[in-house]
């Protein structure tokens, strides 16, 4: 199958646009991208490993490899939400 053939993004193509995307919406507001980066995947890393649980992330389900997940703890992180 060539690239034209293709329907959609690639996964890394996938990945590359949340990476500009989030970028963008820390940049936008001003907040700190590596900070942000790092409380983001701090707060995956205590999920995946039970020490957090949903009722401490607002029902959401924190995991690697879920971009919409960390868009949304962008925007929580953004207008200070619990």
């Amino acid at each position: 199958m060539s690239s034209s053939d293709r329907t959609g993004p690639t996964h890394q193509e996938f990945f590359r646009e949340f990476i500009w995307k989030s970028y963008l919406l820390a940049q936008k507001h001003g907040v700190d991208v590596q900070s942000t980066a790092n409380a983001i995947a701090f707060a995956i890393d205590l999920f995946v490993n039970g020490i957090i649980t949903e009722k401490d992330t607002d029902g959401l389900v924190l995991d690697w490899g879920k971009p919409e997940i960390a868009m949304e703890l962008i925007r929580k992180i953004i207008y200070r939400e619990e």
